[in-house]
């Protein structure tokens, strides 16, 4: 029976509808854009052990506070009809604002500065709330009771749209004690701000955030996730890379991680430069001969029962797939082991890992001629689980690039 091709889309009957949808597209695709073979659920859940809250399109730590901050400021406003709306103006005119107010070498990590190079009115579909909600509730910027954590921000926005401010979530005041606070119904609602907007936070906004910032984010990522990479990161410095992570102190635990990620990373390197050079992307040549002779000991070290242990629950469906997958490391770990690589093996089983995940239409290796000479690199990247987006947003905490643990 011939392969068929499956496109993947939806009908628009509202925005809430549009925002959901286009929600489960975004995380298929910020964990596929660069995963031609299919391991974004291992990326994913080493991703999450070691930098919880963080997602692979956040640029600035500044958007998380940004973010709250616009929220409070519609949800205080007399009227609060045609919230969404209202948050994504100010959130474009903040990161306009951004824009305008800082130097060009930190330019980077603004939303939608494309728009503002040309002047366009128009501006990103996706805000920075909906790129940040999820880690802005991990991270406990807004503090939800158990049973709301998993609330959406379409649904958080109906609330704030709909309820006043006396009937719906503690606002933290000056003054107050936290959780220990005097207010006789605060542990009765299941929202709380946790954040106090600045005076004038709109004008004149810069990337860098303020000292109160960066401890209000210290802290809570000392109480959220204490035996983190991120964590660990937080308190002794920056490695550069991910494969030095473990120069760090990080204790039997995150050792023993570490290791099982580092192993895959450099297990599967050699199969993504040589995904590049069948599809004849000229900077992958030079790196293939390179990796010549290295084969077996990625292959010695990798340990896969070992990865699909730590993975996380799935569904009957999902399961499968992930035999499929686990199959595919397998196969890929004989061909690496052998005495010399059978190249053409290894085509054939990155061929076919393709065509499974894609179907023939979409599967590149089945069309290679419209890829030739191309200087585009797919999936040529190292794995490093975040670490690059963890920096980031460390960095602007105020956390320093450690110079002397690269060997």
């Amino acid at each position: 029976m011939a392969e068929r091709d499956y496109p993947f889309g939806w009908v628009d009957f509202s925005r809430e509808d549009s925002r959901l949808a286009a929600d489960i597209i975004n995380a298929l695709r910020e964990q596929g854009a660069v995963d031609e073979l299919g391991l974004g659920v291992i990326q994913s859940a080493f991703a999450d052990r070691f930098f919880p809250g963080t997602s692979t399109i956040q640029t600035r730590a500044k958007y998380f506070f940004a973010v709250c901050y616009a929220l409070r400021e519609v949800f205080e406003n007399t009227d609060r009809k045609n919230f969404a709306s209202k948050l994504y103006t100010i959130e474009k005119d903040y990161s306009k604002a951004l824009y305008k107010n800082t130097s060009d070498e930190d330019k980077e990590g603004i939303f939608g500065t494309r728009f503002f190079d040309s002047d366009n009115k128009s501006w990103v579909r996706r805000p920075p709330s909906e790129v940040y909600w999820s880690g802005i509730k991990q991270f406990g910027f807004i503090r939800f009771d158990e049973s709301k954590k998993g609330i959406s921000l379409a649904e958080f926005i109906r609330i704030l749209e709909t309820e006043s401010s006396a009937d719906n979530g503690y606002i933290r005041q000056k003054g107050d004690e936290d959780e220990d606070c005097d207010r006789n119904d605060a542990e009765e609602k299941f929202w709380h701000w946790q954040l106090l907007q600045p005076e004038n936070w709109q004008k004149s906004p810069t990337p860098a955030l303020s000292e109160e910032e960066k401890s209000f984010f210290r802290q809570q990522i000392r109480e959220k996730f204490s035996g983190t990479l991120l964590c660990t990161m937080l308190e002794n410095g920056l490695p550069g890379e991910f494969k030095y992570a473990n120069r760090l102190p990080l204790g039997a635990e995150l050792e023993k991680l570490w290791q099982l990620a580092n192993g895959f990373a450099e297990f599967i390197y050699p199969a993504q430069i040589y995904f590049n050079l069948l599809l004849q992307r000229r900077k992958s040549a030079e790196e293939w001969r390179g990796l010549q002779g290295t084969f077996q000991q990625r292959a010695e070290k990798v340990d896969i029962d070992g990865i699909f242990k730590i993975l996380p629950a799935a569904s009957p469906a999902a399961l499968i797939r992930r035999k499929r997958t686990e199959k595919f490391l397998n196969d890929l770990k004989t061909l690496f082991l052998a005495e010399k690589l059978d190249e053409y093996a290894l085509d054939e089983l990155l061929t076919d890992r393709e065509k499974y995940l894609k179907g023939v239409k979409r599967a590149k290796l089945c069309h290679r001629e419209d890829f030739q000479n191309g200087g585009t690199m797919f999936s040529g990247e190292k794995l490093s689980f975040r670490f690059r987006v963890a920096s980031t947003l460390l960095k602007d905490m105020g956390v320093k690039e450690l110079e002397d643990v690269r060997p």
